[in-house]
């Protein structure tokens, strides 16, 4: 299984830093070698490509270098003792699709990475979410909503999607927002760049490859809130699980297929767990708001998502990361991104003071106790300095 190690953003703003100059690479000192597979059967070697290393301090990109792929699928950057100890990312698109090397630091040695492409198929069939995670905040008369997918597939190509008629890009995955929802947002690039669509409906640019949890796909929006009221997630391919989290202890929902796990302590306070899943393609996820000492009561009581009796589950690794990941919803889905690594399971400590930090700044700012540019500025300044914490 591939980790994921870097956010969508920081995967955008190394296409950007590509075009904004190349350092040709030279001989001598410390240098990264490493070689390009291809993991489809069959699959060929874009030889002759630009291999491109970029490196990265402090959650900003500095210097980058180019090389090009060779016959045996060999690339090689030399000339590198300035750059020792700073972290890098290589990276090469073959099929229009850009590959990279998970994030390393350059050693006063030889240091060596590698990469596996894949050939492109239009074929979505291998395609699931591994896991969706909904996390809803409570606000009054509203309530936030911070969805989160896990995106992989079962498939040995990358799948690159299809152009609909009046689209300029290919696109892979769509997704809707419930009626009357506000304030859609995304943790990256948005409608218009990424997304294709509009503030009801979009649809992903980003290609798919294979395995596990390859694409991840974020945004939030805000709902008008009342007690009974329902909403509905789908998506076009199978989602193995899904993970729900609601803050606090006035809210609970209940539906079809929901169950109830048991309300956890998190960082922001008590919260709600449920899970649901696994739903076939185009399957709905309908759930119903409702006090949450009813829809524990329901569920335990052979309710919509339980039998009588039935007992709230023991975490599993998933709920365990969604419990562990709330106070990011507080703090803004953008820092979720950069902590959920499928290597780190619990929130690490180095991190929580500034969180914490972010998650209060947030509350304030929702409570009208500080203008815009103050928020701005101090959450730009905070957001910074968890890049840097959770990326050591």
């Amino acid at each position: 299984m591939r980790q994921r190690w870097l956010s969508i953003s920081a995967l955008a703003l190394l296409v950007a830093a590509v075009w904004v100059g190349n350092v040709a690479a030279q001989g001598g000192g410390d240098r990264i070698v490493g070689t390009v597979v291809n993991g489809t059967p069959g699959g060929t070697l874009p030889v002759g490509v630009p291999v491109t290393l970029q490196f990265f301090s402090e959650g900003a990109w500095t210097q980058v270098y180019t090389s090009t792929l060779a016959t045996d699928g060999s690339f090689r950057f030399e000339g590198l003792s300035a750059e020792t100890g700073s972290d890098f990312l290589i990276s090469l698109t073959h099929q229009d699709v850009a590959y990279f090397s998970q994030p390393a630091t350059l050693e006063d040695r030889e240091t060596v990475v590698d990469i596996t492409i894949f050939e492109p198929t239009e074929d979505i069939s291998g395609v699931q979410v591994d896991q969706a995670h909904l996390f809803i905040v409570p606000l009054g008369d509203r309530i936030q909503v911070a969805e989160y997918y896990l995106v992989g597939s079962s498939a040995e190509r990358a799948y690159v999607g299809t152009q609909k008629t009046g689209q300029d890009r290919r696109t892979t995955l769509s997704f809707t927002v419930p009626s009357g929802a506000t304030s859609l947002g995304f943790e990256d690039k948005g409608l218009g760049e990424r997304f294709l669509g509009d503030a009801s409906a979009f649809a992903d640019t980003m290609p798919i490859l294979p395995g596990t949890g390859t694409t991840e796909v974020s945004f939030s929006y805000e709902l008008a809130y009342s007690v009974g009221m329902e909403i509905a997630r789908v998506v076009d391919v199978l989602t193995k699980s899904v993970v729900i989290i609601v803050n606090g202890t006035e809210v609970g929902i209940e539906g079809s297929g929901v169950i109830f796990a048991g309300v956890i302590d998190t960082q922001m306070g008590k919260a709600a767990s449920y899970t649901a899943g696994p739903l076939e393609p185009g399957s709905p996820l309908v759930v119903r708001f409702v006090p949450q000492t009813n829809a524990a009561t329901s569920m335990q009581e052979g309710g919509d998502g339980a039998p009588a009796g039935r007992a709230p589950q023991e975490r599993n690794p998933a709920v365990e990361a969604a419990v562990g990941a709330l106070v990011f919803v507080g703090a803004g889905v953008g820092v979720y991104q950069l902590w959920h690594r499928r290597s780190r399971p619990t929130l690490p400590e180095s991190a929580r003071e500034t969180i914490l930090a972010l998650a209060a700044l947030d509350r304030r700012h929702a409570e009208g106790a500080m203008d815009e540019d103050q928020y701005t500025r101090e959450r730009e300044g905070l957001m910074r300095k968890a890049r840097a914490v959770l990326k050591r």
